[in-house]
């Protein structure tokens, strides 16, 4: 039997193998990656957001109280950040993280601070809610060496600033330094 008479007589299973063939091609460049990243998700861990950013204003006072990471899975950040002369009263803070090719943007989870309220009480800011944390997961981040930034939004303010604190992904895993 010839070549061409064998796909003749068999054209009904090349069309559905080669069909199969073409939806796994097609699930795996569009679908698997958003199914895997709902598999793979860890408890509470931050979302990415795209926001356009300003230039760092400064005009801050952050404190990063913890920056840990197991080195595979997540970076935990908890820290407190207000923008100066503000009350942190429905701020949204946000951590970035910037290389000189790409910026991450992770939301955070609010944490209620009354002692950095009363730490600066003689300010007279109710500075209770600005106090975050954040579980944001390795495999979201590029390899690439990236300092941590704090961004804050409130309303129509908003405000930038870098850290001394940064973080370096290589092969896979996360190494803190700063």
């Amino acid at each position: 039997m010839s070549t061409r008479n064998w796909f003749r007589t068999h054209r009904r299973q090349v069309a559905i193998h080669s069909s199969v063939i073409v939806g796994f091609l097609l699930f795996t460049l569009f679908a698997a990656e958003p199914l895997f990243d709902r598999l793979e998700r860890i408890p509470g861990e931050a979302q990415l957001h795209r926001l356009d950013l300003p230039v760092e204003t400064g005009g801050m006072s952050i404190h990063i109280d913890e920056l840990t990471t197991d080195g595979q899975t997540a970076v935990e950040i908890r820290g407190w950040a207000f923008i100066d002369g503000q009350d942190s009263e429905n701020s949204e803070i946000f951590i970035v993280l910037t290389s000189g090719r790409r910026t991450y943007i992770f939301d955070t989870m609010v944490q209620e601070r009354p002692d950095v309220t009363s730490h600066f009480g003689d300010l007279g800011l109710n500075l209770d809610s600005c106090g975050f944390s954040t579980m944001i997961p390795v495999r979201k981040i590029a390899e690439g060496e990236y300092v941590v930034g704090i961004y804050i939004r409130k309303g129509d303010v908003e405000a930038l600033q870098y850290t001394n604190r940064s973080l370096v992904k290589s092969r896979g895993t996360i190494e803190l330094t700063g």
